[in-house]
């Protein structure tokens, strides 16, 4: 079924900021929120299903730069160290093939 992404980037401030919420298309007709849903009359309560898992959550870039705030006020550090940054979420990280390939020559497995 249908999900919705939401994508973020670190700073070296330690600003996390949100840079959208994308739909990951199932494309099922029996999905309420596919471009794919059924559009004749049907009982869709009944017949079709909403999304079956939560909004997932990925930084998507790490940047050592500070954000725009930090940097046009002069700081090196958010005054908020986790502005942009909520504990109850599970926040996903991408690891590009460099950085797979570093933790692996230190002799960290990323496959978990």
């Amino acid at each position: 079924m249908c999900f919705f992404m939401h994508t973020y980037t670190d700073y070296g401030c330690g600003k996390r900021r949100s840079t959208g919420r994308h739909r990951v298309a199932c494309n099922k007709m029996n999905c309420r929120l596919s471009y794919s849903h059924r559009t004749d009359v049907h009982d869709c309560e009944r017949e079709c299903e909403g999304p079956t898992r939560e909004d997932q959550h990925l930084v998507m870039e790490h940047l050592n730069d500070l954000c725009d705030a930090c940097r046009n006020a002069g700081r090196l550090e958010h005054p908020q160290r986790t502005n942009g940054i909520d504990p109850n979420i599970n926040y996903g990280h991408l690891v590009t093939p460099a950085q797979l390939a570093a933790a692996q020559a230190n002799g960290v497995n990323g496959t978990h």
